[in-house]
């Protein structure tokens, strides 16, 4: 590694982003990854993260299924609970290739983002983060490691996370991102 690499911030992708990758939904985060390869920035994200995008995933596929069986929106939220279960869950194969398509896209697009394996006295940070604020305990955990890691910015599409996790740590949208390394170094 190179001095001038040396004295590069680390950033923080929370799941929102990842997702907004996988689903191509936000034009600010295209551009945030091409700001990311040029300046060849260190990007981190959680392990957990991978849980919540296949999650995602899996509840959209099983949405665009209920859709596509005829049921209107209003009786599929009644039926969310049932998505893991019964005569609608998502079948074995469906669920493999979910987990096959979120593993190509961090092959493809996001392979430029790390996640490192979590360790000792993170889950512990999480919770006081967790019992600190309003945030939700998947967001506490992203915070906690993007302050264990020592990340100098956070990047998320989650308005709530960015407003909380300003008071720990420099925190923007993707659209925000350009401004933010750019007071950063």
């Amino acid at each position: 590694m190179m001095d001038d690499d040396a004295n590069r911030p680390i950033i923080y992708f929370d799941t929102t982003v990842l997702l907004d990758v996988v689903d191509g939904r936000n034009e600010s985060t295209r551009q945030l990854l091409d700001i990311v390869r040029d300046q060849r920035l260190e990007v981190l994200a959680s392990p957990f993260g991978i849980l919540e995008m296949i999650e995602a995933k899996m509840t959209d596929r099983w949405t665009e299924s209920m859709l596509g069986r005829g049921y209107s929106v209003v009786q599929i939220a009644r039926r969310m609970g049932a998505r893991r279960t019964g005569p609608t869950a998502l079948t074995p194969d469906e669920l493999a290739e979910v987990h096959h398509a979120i593993h190509e896209t961090l092959q493809g697009p996001l392979n430029m983002v790390g996640f490192p394996e979590p360790i000792s006295g993170l889950m512990s940070q999480a919770e006081n983060i967790c019992a600190a604020t309003t945030l939700a305990a998947a967001d506490s955990l992203h915070l906690a490691t993007a302050l264990h890691f020592g990340c100098k910015l956070l990047v998320s599409s989650d308005s709530d996370l960015i407003r909380i996790a300003r008071h720990y740590i420099n925190a923007t949208p993707p659209q925000g991102f350009r401004n933010a390394i750019a007071n950063l170094t």
